[in-house]
């Protein structure tokens, strides 16, 4: 049987701190269930309603999440792993589970004004990439995450689904309040906790539950909100959430904080949150998310804002190595940017929106996000600027696949360079195959791929009967894996 390794102390604790007594063999019961397979889709590459006539093809069985428009509880006609889908390669959907797409929706309610979002613990993306779908993309989005092993995945999730306002960070986010205080509109800190809500999926998750443990996260906790705090702005809002259920990580953590800043801080209920959100509610306004409240893993969700000025240091931003070279970067001119789109258009036949935000490194070039303030970019130190668009060589330039991809629109590429790929030949293509094609009238000598009106690479084209494959290795799946 699932879950038979719980730890009979957690169970004990959990009775107590229930809201209800009634409520202990529904716990006993969820928290037994197999979890609920749930998918997010991603609007930033397809609409809802033309999602779902691709699920409905695959014979994907929906029920809407009641906290997000475009989160679903998914069943499938058969097991297999979801993300060897094309849908989930090409980007249209995160996997993730329902509760964990609760802190970005808090993080936006009564609170859609973009600007300088920071996601403190962003590893492996889940939440940021979700939080990039809400704002638009004059918003300018940190990611940071300490974990160096961590930054792999949260780097690929961000190239997957198409974000182009994402900046990557690599610092201890307990310094943020230190060396950036007051610098963002908003932050979520999805805090390193015990993780009792994700023992559903995990069966030894419980197996060293223990008091002397949660209170050691519990310190590291505190610091956390403190520093997230004081680096956000006044007016801005601050979100807290776990993926555990004790008091001493959740409420106890938000109670040390309001004792810290006393006046500075407001509570935001979250009880309107979504239809529903009251049986969640506890009495501070908090969401305190059991594992039966609504079949999901359990969850914390805490909102606030900073109501004044609190001037604790005169710091300045200054998340620089004392030890590093000044901003290797220098922004496009106008007219050097006018060429590289020239290029683009003799190449690839493109005739979209003009990419302003270019800057070089040497002989690579880069798309940065577009940001008001564009001296963040020199004054903090990050792992990860924006999309690598090509390398100078010489007076051609030779263009990368990840920039292009999340750039190019159906509707960017002139009809006659546009190459549409059926369900065969996409999964082809990430096998790393070359196309077969019949002869093509195109003048370019690129062909930009599509599927689904989702742009999934270019190649050069070969004996004009041929597209030659050019995506990155990292991306090329083995033969017979992707569904």
């Amino acid at each position: 049987m699932k879950n038979e390794n719980f730890n009979t102390c957690f169970y004990d604790y959990i009775k107590k701190i229930l809201p209800n007594e009634d409520s202990y063999e529904e716990f006993l019961k969820y928290h037994k269930k197999k979890l609920r397979l749930s998918i997010r889709v991603n609007t930033l590459k397809i609409k809802v309603p033309e999602f779902k006539v691709i699920a409905n093809q695959n014979n994907w069985i929906l029920e809407p999440i009641p906290w997000t428009e475009n989160g679903f509880w998914v069943t499938l006609p058969k097991e297999y792993n979801l993300g060897n889908s094309i849908e989930h390669i090409l980007g249209l959907i995160y996997i993730q589970e329902a509760s964990s797409m609760l802190p970005p929706v808090a993080l936006s309610f009564q609170n859609k004004k973009s600007g300088v979002v920071l996601d403190m613990a962003a590893a492996p993306g889940s939440k940021t990439t979700q939080i990039g779908e809400i704002y638009d993309e004059s918003s300018l989005i940190i990611a940071n995450e300490l974990s160096s092993s961590r930054i792999k995945a949260l780097t690929t999730n961000v190239r997957r689904c198409g974000l182009k306002n994402v900046i990557i960070s690599h610092h201890d986010a307990i310094k943020f309040g230190k060396f950036s205080p007051e610098t963002f509109d908003s932050i979520l800190l999805d805090a390193p906790c015990t993780g009792e809500g994700v023992s559903r999926k995990d069966n030894n998750a419980l197996s060293n539950w223990n008091l002397s443990t949660i209170l050691e996260y519990m310190e590291i906790q505190k610091k956390l909100i403190q520093s997230a705090f004081d680096a956000l702005k006044p007016g801005g809002s601050l979100v807290y959430s776990t993926c555990t259920l004790n008091l001493y990580e959740n409420q106890k953590v938000c109670q040390y904080l309001k004792e810290t800043y006393n006046e500075e801080v407001e509570s935001i209920p979250l009880d309107k949150l979504f239809d529903g959100a009251h049986k969640s509610t506890t009495k501070e306004g908090f969401l305190h998310v059991f594992p039966h409240t609504y079949d999901s893993e359990g969850f914390f969700i805490a909102k606030f804002t900073k109501k004044n000025i609190f001037k604790k240091n005169n710091t300045t931003p200054n998340l620089i190595s004392p030890n590093r070279p000044n901003f290797p970067y220098t922004k496009l001119s106008q007219i050097d940017i006018l060429k590289v789109h020239n290029e683009l258009e003799k190449n690839f036949g493109y005739c979209g929106n003009l990419m302003k935000n270019i800057w070089k490194n040497n002989d690579q070039l880069w798309l940065f996000p577009e940001c008001e303030n564009e001296n963040i970019f020199k004054i903090m130190r990050f792992n990860r600027f924006g999309t690598s668009l090509a390398k100078t060589i010489k007076n051609s330039f030779k263009w990368e696949h990840e920039s292009l991809v999340n750039s190019f629109s159906f509707d960017s590429i002139r009809p006659e360079n546009r190459y549409i790929l059926n369900k065969d030949e996409v999964i082809q293509w990430f096998e790393g195959k070359n196309i077969n094609i019949k002869s093509t009238e195109s003048i370019y000598p690129f062909l930009v791929l599509f599927y689904q009106d989702i742009c999934v690479g270019y190649g050069k084209i070969f004996k004009k009967n041929q597209i030659k494959n050019n995506i990155p290795r990292y991306l090329v799946k083995d033969p017979g894996l992707i569904y």
